[in-house]
């Protein structure tokens, strides 16, 4: 993996050639992505489960999208500390 850091040589115009080159930043990637959280947004749990079935064959409802917090609770314990922290930094 390159590393890209803003003390480099070339930082700017990296970046911009990073940036230009990703799909990211594709306009018809973004519409797309937006109608999907648009759509998420207006019909919740039904639309989950369509686009789970579309885009990843899983059969899922309305019961099954939930994760039972004894799963929740364990999944937190087994997250490490330092993660835990970066997540409660980005989170801000």
């Amino acid at each position: 993996m390159k590393l890209l850091k803003h003390t480099d040589k070339n930082y700017e115009r990296r970046l911009k050639q990073l940036c230009a080159a990703s799909s990211l930043f594709d306009p018809k990637i973004e519409a797309g992505a937006r109608s999907i959280v648009e759509r998420v947004a207006d019909k919740g749990d039904a639309a989950l489960i369509e686009f789970a079935k579309k885009f990843d064959g899983a059969t899922l409802t309305a019961k099954t999208l939930r994760v039972p917090d004894a799963e929740l609770a364990a999944a937190g314990k087994s997250v490490d500390a330092k993660l835990k922290r970066a997540i409660r930094f980005a989170h801000r």
